[in-house]
Order: structure tokens, then C-alpha cells, then sequence
């Protein structure tokens, strides 16, 4: 009696059993074919991405937008779910990708119907310029942003509307910048964005007087020359107080002894330097000495 019992139980065992592997491999088979049904359905080409429409781009070509975003469609999910899917395509990073772009300050992605991608491109404003070479070369120029960004060549562009940009050197050009980088300026900043603000701001402050600065070559050691349109320099220090150097500035332009004749007393000048403490020194192209 005792060994029907346990054989009995031993096949109770043994169809437990094989109800478990049953229901596992059904399990995984009913899995397999759900995964294989939705991964068709992402590849299907109706419900794919299949063009880019990129707005916005002026500086950065429109080819080099969809390229970034088409790099990011193609392919699958894990060799399963296309990556072109309308519901399924990363958007995140097309946008990250995009804002990589040195030219691109932002970028919005959505979908106009489930078969094109629309990038809308938010570029960054030229806020000055960056040249490379001696003062007054202007064929190798960069645009800078309001943050001391290099973020693109300089070239003689013009809007849809017939309105070009001026070159560099023309009247209305922003302030051209030299020095303190190297090799390909694209993607580095000339200054920490404090001290780019700063200088933006002393270059507009010495327009305010009437000199008309036209560009300022910045050196490692912190000396900044400041030359004006009518052919005189001006020498500070980064490190001073730009507002006493402003006033200091002013004193000379404005002091009847020294400068009788304003625009005379520009066209004659050969420098100003103000980098050494409270002292001013300016020399006049016709004398041969400086005075302070």
C-alpha cells in the first residue's frame, strides 16, 4: 500500500512537472511572437520617419542638420524595434547631437504626421568677432556669441530678405577680438563669459566717447591694445579697473592742453597707455618722445 502511494505521488510530481515547462514554453513562445509581431510593426513604412525637414539653419547647413538626425534613425533597438519608428525615434538625442553643433544654441524635434521629422533650429547670434593674424587682416574671421563662443567661420552672408552682414572692418561690423587662441578656433571661447561681457562692455564705453574702437588684441598677460578707426592705440590691463581706465581716458581726450583740437589731437595720436597705475602716457605720431 505504502509503494502505491509513493509511486502515485511520484507521478503527481513528474505531471506538475511538465505543466510548469508547458507553461513556461508557451510563455516564451507567446513572448516571442508579441516581440516579434510589434518589432514588424515598427519596421513597417508607414508608421516610419522617412524625411527631415530642418528650419531655422542659416549658418549651419540644412544637409548637415538632417545628417545628425538621420544618424539617429537609423538602425534598431536592441537589433529588434527600428529607431525610424514615428512613436519609438530618440528624440532626445537628435537634439542633444544637434546642440553639440558649435552654430547651434538650441533645437526642437517633433513629428508632422507619423512619415517627417521637423528640426527647428535656434543658432547663436554673432555678438563679435574673432580674427586670426595681424591687426587690420580680416580674410580669416570667426563669429563669437554673447558668451566668448567661437562658433563659426565668418563669411559674406545674406539673409533671404537681400540684407547682408558687413564684413568685418566695415562701419556697423562688430568688434573684432585677436589673440589668446590657437590652432582651430571653432568650439573655444575666448574668455570666461564674465570677462568677455566686461570687455564688450569697455569696448562700447571707449565708442561712447567718440574714439570708435574697431578691434582689441588680448595677450596672455592680461594687456588688452584697443585700436581706433582713425589710427591710434589704446594699452590697458584686463586686470585694472576699466571704469577708472575710462575715466582716465576721458581726462586726456577732454583736456584742452593735450587735445585743443579733438579730432586733430585722434588723427595725430600714436597711443595711450594706461596699464601703469595711475600714471597716463600718450605719444602723438608727430613727437618723438612720450608724455604723461
Amino acid at each position: 500500500m505504502r509503494g502505491q502511494v509513493k509511486v502515485y505521488q511520484k507521478k503527481i510530481v513528474a505531471r506538475r512537472r511538465r505543466r510548469a515547462f508547458l507553461i513556461v514554453l508557451y510563455s516564451i513562445v507567446f513572448t516571442g511572437l508579441v516581440v516579434s509581431g510589434l518589432s514588424y510593426l515598427t519596421h513597417l513604412d508607414s508608421l516610419s520617419i522617412r524625411s527631415v525637414k530642418v528650419e531655422g539653419a542659416f549658418r549651419l547647413s540644412s544637409a548637415q542638420a538632417e545628417s545628425v538626425a538621420l544618424s539617429r534613425l537609423a538602425g534598431n533597438y536592441g537589433y529588434l524595434f527600428s529607431r525610424s519608428n514615428s512613436f519609438l525615434y530618440p528624440r532626445q538625442s537628435i537634439r542633444r547631437d544637434l546642440e553639440a553643433l558649435p552654430a547651434v544654441k538650441s533645437a526642437r524635434i517633433s513629428r508632422s504626421g507619423l512619415g517627417e521629422l521637423v528640426v527647428r533650429i535656434e543658432e547663436r547670434k554673432e555678438a563679435a568677432l574673432w580674427c586670426a593674424g595681424d591687426s587690420g587682416k580680416t580674410d580669416d574671421c570667426y563669429s563669437l556669441d554673447d558668451k566668448g563662443l567661437v562658433f563659426a567661420k565668418r563669411t559674406n552672408m545674406c539673409l533671404d530678405s537681400g540684407a547682408c552682414m558687413p564684413n568685418p572692418g566695415e562701419a556697423g561690423a562688430p568688434y573684432i577680438y585677436r589673440g589668446l587662441i590657437s590652432g582651430d578656433p571653432v568650439g573655444k571661447t575666448l574668455l570666461p563669459e564674465e570677462e568677455f561681457k566686461k570687455m564688450g562692455f569697455f569696448m562700447d564705453q571707449v565708442g561712447g566717447l567718440s574714439v570708435d574702437p574697431r578691434e582689441a588684441v588680448l595677450t596672455p598677460e592680461g594687456y588688452v591694445t584697443v585700436y581706433l578707426k582713425q589710427g591710434g592705440k589704446l594699452v590697458v590691463n584686463r586686470s585694472d579697473d576699466l571704469s577708472t581706465v575710462l575715466a582716465n581716458i576721458a581726462t586726456v581726450i577732454t583736456n584742452r592742453t593735450i587735445a585743443p583740437s579733438f579730432a586733430a589731437f585722434l588723427q595725430d595720436l600714436d597711443y595711450i597707455k594706461l596699464d601703469t597705475g595711475n600714471k597716463i602716457v600718450y605719444k602723438l605720431k608727430s613727437s618723438t618722445k612720450a608724455s604723461e
